[in-house]
């Protein structure tokens, strides 16, 4: 999809659940969901955006210090990041 000049990507995770990071258990019950914006690499020398439904687990782990946590897609996302690891790589190797 492109939207002012901007391709976006709208995905989601394909796998049901999520483990935990703080503790490992695997929980079932999804706390919620929102949608996080990564920029990704240009494409044809347009802006991309990768627009993935992330969902917020609820820890089912009394001991646990994660009440809730927000799946990570491995390869694609890390906690906090606004880029993909590819436009990661490559803003690294421009700055260098």
């Amino acid at each position: 999809m492109t939207s002012a000049g901007t391709v976006t990507f709208r995905a989601h995770s394909a796998v049901p659940t999520a483990r935990c990071p703080r503790c490992g258990v695997v929980p079932w019950r999804v706390h919620g969901r929102y949608a996080r914006r990564l920029a990704d690499a240009p494409v044809g020398g347009a802006p991309a955006v990768v627009e993935l439904m992330v969902r917020r687990f609820k820890c089912l782990n009394p001991q646990c210090p994660a009440v809730t946590f927000a799946e990570q897609i491995e390869g694609l996302t890390s906690p906090h990041a606004r880029y993909t690891p590819l436009l990661r790589t490559l803003l690294t190797s421009i700055a260098a």
